[in-house]
């Protein structure tokens, strides 16, 4: 066999031997890409994470915007890349998330447009919403109606002034018709507070042409202190008595 053949063999069975071994060996695992869908109400859109593996940063990039909103209004589209918020770097959603929380309205995003390539800036007007309003204060407890033995204020009472007060039932409390020798009568409503106690307003409609109004608390099954406080500056303390 002269030498020129050998080194064909030679030669071909160096190609054969590579192949071989390049068969043999297990290609590299692409490492996969997940995508994170996100939302973020304030700047109006959704948006992906792209990342490479399980490494925590990436590529934030605008998957859909929400009409009418900031970044709607702004110009972005779908495909946008976001990278900068108020010159703040945001690789994901925690990033993202701190720089809206932190940025004054509006915000500047940098952004790169995926129509061009090149790196532009937004103005976007972020998304206010209003704080829940507090919850209404409960109603108060309608007073109880009086339990056996209770004190009541039906009927007629005498005064220390002078004169009966009486009084009908009304609602959240009484009205009551006061009438007073040498003075006159007034018409009286009578709403309670706590622990036996009313406060009441009246206005005279035959003699002496006044107003006012007081307090009266029961201190016994049939005796209740007044006070009264009139508009033309009269103040007076009185006990009713059946």
């Amino acid at each position: 066999m002269n030498m020129n053949l050998k080194r064909t063999l030679a030669t071909i069975t160096f190609l054969f031997a590579t192949i071989s071994v390049a068969t043999h060996v297990p290609a590299q695992q692409a490492v996969p890409a997940l995508l994170n869908v996100h939302s973020s109400a304030r700047l109006g859109l959704t948006y992906t994470v792209r990342n490479l593996g399980f490494a925590p940063n990436g590529v934030i990039k605008v998957q859909q915007t929400t009409p009418g909103l900031g970044c709607a209004v702004a110009g972005l589209e779908p495909g946008d890349q976001i990278w900068y918020i108020n010159n703040q770097r945001v690789k994901n959603k925690a990033e993202l998330q701190n720089a809206v929380a932190n940025s004054p309205n509006p915000v500047r995003i940098k952004i790169k447009d995926y129509r061009t390539g090149q790196f532009a800036f937004r103005d976007v007007q972020l998304t206010q919403f209003a704080p829940p309003a507090p919850p209404a204060p409960p109603a108060p407890p309608a007073p109880a109606p009086p339990g056996p033995g209770a004190p009541s204020m039906l009927g007629m009472w005498r005064s220390s002034l002078g004169g009966t007060m009486t009084f009908t039932p009304a609602a959240g409390g009484y009205s009551g018709r006061s009438v007073v020798p040498f003075v006159g009568s007034s018409w009286m409503t009578c709403t309670e507070t706590v622990n036996g106690t009313y406060t009441f307003t009246y206005q005279n409609d035959v003699g002496v042409v006044d107003s006012g109004h007081g307090t009266l608390r029961f201190v016994g099954q049939n005796i209740i202190k007044g006070k009264v406080h009139s508009q033309s500056g009269i103040r007076a303390d009185f006990t009713l008595t059946r």
